[in-house]
């Protein structure tokens, strides 16, 4: 498994070595930062939109390819409503046609991603000063997963063959 760091979620597309390069993509926990009030609930959505419509054109054209985003529980995150950024997430100017579709949501196991410690865009002393701690954001997440949807497969495939006279 290979594992990329510091790019920028909104734009994995913009790699050309990315599209159609993946299996799987895994955003676990997004957050712009700060409080509520500094990024609401509608900045959020724009993150995971546009991330959803690039990470969609990075997929390999497979069924089995999926993009995990891992939400805590509660609001706001319920408010960012993932499901319908999926269906509304498209991929190339003009084509209005969903890239993703929701398969499932699943409990979050961390222990499914081996030595993970969930991080604070705030940092560990933020957290501790108010009693946070990692059973605070894992308890009762959700992992959403999504596939490619039926048209972006179909359109992976590329026009039908013509038949012969």
């Amino acid at each position: 498994m290979q594992v990329i760091y510091e790019v920028d979620c909104r734009e994995l597309h913009e790699r050309t070595e990315f599209i159609g390069a993946f299996t799987k993509i895994v955003f676990n926990f997004p957050h712009l930062g700060g409080d509520v009030e500094e990024a609401g609930v509608e900045e959020h959505r724009a993150l995971l939109g546009a991330f959803l419509a690039s990470a969609g054109r990075c997929l390999e054209p497979l069924p089995a390819a999926e993009v995990h985003i891992t939400l805590k529980s509660g609001e706001p995150y319920a408010s960012w409503r993932v499901e319908q950024l999926a269906k509304q997430a498209s991929g190339a100017e003009g084509d209005a046609s969903p890239l993703l579709r929701c398969d499932r949501q699943v409990p979050f196991e961390a222990s499914k991603y081996r030595g993970y410690s969930h991080r604070r865009t705030r940092g560990d002393a933020y957290a501790q000063a108010r009693g946070l701690g990692e059973e605070n954001v894992v308890s009762g997440a959700r992992t959403y997963v999504f596939r490619p949807s039926r048209e972006a497969l179909s359109g992976a495939r590329g026009p039908p063959e013509e038949e012969a006279l």
